[in-house]
């Protein structure tokens, strides 16, 4: 080695050494401000981020069964802790709001950006791809397990409304349907409490029929949901262990087969064929049936819990109550409620997807008010219906009733809901006249 490299070499070993702990310490640093960036981003709140300003239209049913300018106040506020978005509220009657979601389909016209959704439409909504995938967007409170076969992008959970790529539609408010009887007309019948029975709840029926002129036992609107279907589930039916189809629900053809439940067919036909339903059954909607309960022309109805304001509203010197719907005298399990939930998506032609998923999450948010203006059982559990104004007991009968009961959603059982309720209308018509 030459004597002058030889001289050197220990200065250049020195300098190699603080080069690599200079490389060291970049590197350290390096790694270190990467670590801070995948944190700061990993605990940013998952959150929509509207820049210009936007305008979205909101179109529902629900301001006609909501507190007077209850929902306009809740917007409001929502407008003013997102300033760059203007809600202009559509209110229409909720059949219109279901044809809404059909024409929109078919033309591709996306007629509102955020929309109110009862759960009956939502499985044929979300075959028809008319909703707008919400994925992650929402902080969801239902059930976060998605059954649906990846493979299978057509299937879909009916109980979280979810294809295997993802959420569809968010939950608001929920509605327990109950059964509301007339005080007075009971006791024309000698009964001085509600029925316990099948047997029971038949013979009030008769007698009332018969007693009283143009005054009938009970009711059969076009919403076989509320009306019919309760009685078959109040019988342990959904217990039953059926064949189900790969992305969930019972076959059709399948359930009205089932012995137990022909049998509970069976005693709704009794109870047209004998004339105890207010007439035209099928023929009349739930709001033409709450009326005729409120002028004392039928003695007991199926209802969701809402009713009870509405009733006041209709007929303040009304002497009712509510009750769990009857089972059969051979039933030892729990009672069986159905609910109805008021649910709200984004059509999938919106334009503005980004401005709606910030007010869908709004909603969510408010479950508890929206619950409470609109007199329903609350998704929150700090929120009992007991705080909702005017029939204060009724609303702690109904929590009280609910909290020992098995709660179900049924629109989610059958795949296909159309075909199960069209079969049970022509079942409870066989062989049996029509009240008229």
């Amino acid at each position: 080695m030459p004597q002058t490299v030889r001289r050197e070499w220990p200065r250049i070993l020195n300098m190699k050494q603080e080069r690599n702990i200079f490389f060291t310490f970049d590197r350290v640093l390096f790694a270190f401000a990467c670590v801070v960036l995948v944190c700061a981003f990993a605990w940013t709140p998952k959150k929509k981020v509207v820049f210009k300003k936007t305008s979205i239209v909101f179109a529902q049913w629900w301001e006609n069964e909501m507190e007077n300018g209850a929902l306009r106040r809740l917007i409001d506020e929502f407008e003013a802790e997102n300033p760059a978005i203007t809600v202009r509220l559509e209110t229409h009657d909720k059949d219109t709001i279901e044809r809404m979601t059909r024409d929109a389909q078919a033309e591709r016209t996306g007629q509102a950006d955020v929309i109110a959704l009862d759960g009956y439409w939502i499985p044929r909504l979300i075959k028809e791809r008319y909703l707008y995938r919400l994925d992650d967007a929402v902080d969801f409170d239902i059930d976060e397990d998605n059954s649906a076969a990846e493979s299978d992008k057509n299937s879909y959970d009916y109980k979280n409304f979810v294809y295997a790529d993802g959420k569809y539609a968010v939950p608001v408010v929920l509605f327990e349907n109950l059964l509301f009887y007339n005080i007075p007309l009971l006791a024309s019948a000698n009964y001085d409490r509600p029925p316990k029975s099948r047997e029971e709840f038949f013979d009030m029926c008769k007698k009332i029929s018969s007693g009283n002129l143009g005054v009938y036992g009970y009711a059969f609107s076009d919403d076989v949901w509320t009306d019919c279907f309760p009685w078959i589930w109040q019988a342990g039916i959904i217990m039953n262990k059926m064949p189900l189809l790969p992305g969930g629900g019972v076959q059709v053809p399948a359930f009205f087969k089932d012995r137990q439940a022909r049998q509970e067919m069976v005693f709704l036909n009794q109870l047209n064929a004998e004339g105890l339903l207010l007439p035209f059954p099928f023929g009349f909607n739930g709001e033409e049936k709450i009326k005729a309960f409120s002028t004392g022309r039928v003695a007991m109805i199926c209802a969701p819990v809402s009713a009870i304001k509405r009733l006041q509203a209709l007929n303040s010197s009304l002497d009712f109550n509510v009750t769990a719907i009857p089972p059969p005298s051979n039933y030892s399990g729990r009672p069986v409620f159905t609910v109805k939930s008021w649910f709200a998506g984004i059509p999938a032609e919106s334009g503005n997807a980004g401005s709606a998923v910030v007010f869908l999450e709004f909603l969510n948010a408010n479950k508890a008010a929206l619950a409470k203006a609109a007199g329903a059982l609350s998704m929150e559990a700090e929120s009992p219906p007991a705080q909702n104004s005017g029939r204060s007991e009724m609303y702690e009968k109904a929590k009280n009733l609910s909290a020992n009961a098995e709660i179900i959603e049924d629109y989610y059982i059958f795949d296909d809901i159309s075909e199960a309720g069209s079969m049970l209308i022509k079942e409870i018509r066989r062989d049996g006249k029509e009240a008229r």
